[in-house]
């Protein structure tokens, strides 16, 4: 991780012109808290249930895709470039390859995970809204997609991509497929936003707390269930793709 930060400090001009500080504490941080503010302020338990998760949720997820567009020399498959015929006939491999960009992706999306649940509880102080189960469920949650956030931004880059790059500038200047991979993320991502702006429509005008809350943990369970199998099913095409073919012209 040492060695992957140093890359970053070292490289990130040729990607990543704003100031490096905001790979730290994106802007978005305060978008998503003053979408959390104003639902507080409506006191509609249900409706800050939902606003929470989903306010955790789209800052780790969105957070991962900042790190994946302006960072692909560290996070992206592809940035290893023509070594990746080392890594083809070595005992590494490519899931540990691919564990090993996610791992990276998780790591840097902590600080912002902290701060979002900070964010979270601070607000719920002001408005004397502190509810301890919600907050212990934010953090649970927060590990999930944490865990999930990474492998959620790469799958889509498992196969069919070009590694014949020279240089980090040319692999950031040239690739079009973090625009057409990214895809796999960005489809998935807007659905995910319709489904919770449809739960906070029906929180405020809908059923009773409690059906509303349960048909939201089964449309989360279910979204994800299958999510998470398109990810597996994904990166096991990828890793045959990988070992099948020729990714590098010579």
């Amino acid at each position: 991780m040492k060695k992957d930060l140093k890359m970053i400090l070292r490289n990130h001009i040729l990607v990543f012109e704003k100031p490096l500080l905001l790979l730290i504490m994106p802007s978005s941080l305060f978008v998503y808290g003053g979408m959390l503010l104003a639902i507080y302020q409506t006191d509609n338990i249900n409706a800050i249930v939902i606003a929470s998760f989903y306010t955790v949720m789209v800052t780790i997820f969105e957070y991962g895709r900042m790190l994946r567009y302006n960072l692909p020399f560290i996070v992206l498959p592809n940035a290893e470039m023509r070594n990746i015929s080392l890594i083809k006939i070595s005992n590494y491999g490519f899931l540990k390859m691919l564990a090993q960009k996610v791992s990276i992706i998780t790591k840097l999306s902590i600080i912002p995970t902290v701060i979002i649940l900070l964010l979270n509880i601070f607000i719920s102080i002001i408005h004397c809204q502190l509810y301890i189960w919600l907050h212990l469920a934010l953090i649970v949650w927060a590990i999930f997609i944490l865990s999930l956030s990474g492998w959620f931004q790469l799958y889509g880059y498992c196969y069919d991509i070009n590694y014949n790059y020279q240089s980090y500038a040319e692999m950031t200047k040239l690739s079009k497929e973090i625009d057409f991979f990214g895809k796999f993320y960005i489809i998935p991502k807007r659905i995910l936003d319709l489904i919770y702006a449809i739960f906070l429509v029906i929180a405020f005008y809908g059923f009773s707390g409690k059906m509303i809350l349960s048909i939201f943990v089964v449309a989360n369970l279910f979204f994800f269930v299958i999510i998470i199998l398109v990810i597996v099913k994904t990166i096991k095409k990828g890793e045959k793709y990988f070992y099948a073919k020729n990714i590098i012209q010579t």
